[in-house]
Order: structure tokens, then sequence, then C-alpha cells
């Protein structure tokens, strides 16, 4: 997803909103977890102003992955599949959001609830049900 994600899918999942924010949790999540490196650097050159590779992303990966999810959740949300209080392009920014501040705060909020053992799964898992919860229609 960062770079078009895993294996170039750049897009995964079915027809369906939570299929949908499925893959892309799961897949950034793995993404991440393969390189750590990527949330910090999302972080500082891509969130900071000033961030050398906010530019590139906003060329390259704004136009096709973002665009691409907000106009699926635009139609499941015509066809009554998908929360009618949500913003579909505000959606997309939850899940990145979602998906990357946990890793990139991980030596923070781990070192405040005193536990490095909350891995990958139990955070996908968290993230999944507080999104399945907040899209149902």
């Amino acid at each position: 997803w960062v770079g078009g994600g895993r294996g170039g899918r750049g897009g995964g999942g079915g027809g369906e909103p939570m299929e949908l924010v499925g893959a892309f949790i799961r897949d950034m999540s793995r993404n991440v977890a393969e390189h750590p490196w990527v949330s910090q650097l999302w972080v500082r050159e891509i969130l900071c102003e000033g961030g050398v590779l906010r530019e590139r992303l906003m060329d390259r990966v704004a136009p096709l992955v973002p665009l691409l999810l907000a106009q699926r959740f635009a139609a499941a949300q015509a066809r009554g599949a998908l929360n009618p209080e949500l913003d579909p392009r505000l959606l997309v920014v939850s899940l990145i959001g979602l998906t990357l501040l946990p890793y990139a705060a991980a030596p923070i909020w781990r070192g405040v609830f005193a536990n490095a053992q909350i891995g990958d799964d139990a955070l996908i898992a968290h993230t999944l049900a507080l999104l399945r919860g907040a899209m149902e229609p």
C-alpha cells in the first residue's frame, strides 16, 4: 500500500466495504511489520511538513490508492452497505492513521502500558473490530 501494496495488488479485498478495509489493514500492517522503518519514515518524510517524500506521495500514490478506496466506499454507501454518516474520503484517512500511527508510536504506547507483547495480530483484530462497528449501515 505504501508504494503500491504487497505484490502490486494495490486494492485487494472484494466489493464489500469490510472486505476492502480488512485487506487494506492486513496488507498495510504486514508491510509495516516486515519493514519497521516504514512507519517512522511515513511520519518524518510524508506526514511532517517539509518531508522529502511528501511530493512524491502526492504525485504517485495519492491519485491511485486513496481515490480508488474512496470511490469504492462511496459506491458501497450508495447501495446501503456503509454507514451513511461516514465520509468515504475521511474513511481512507482514518484507515491510514489507524494502521500506520500505532506502529510509528509503538515504542511509546508499549512503554506506557508496560506491555511489549501486544502483537500485530492483536493490533489488526482491534482495528478491524473498531471499524466494523463504525461502518455498519
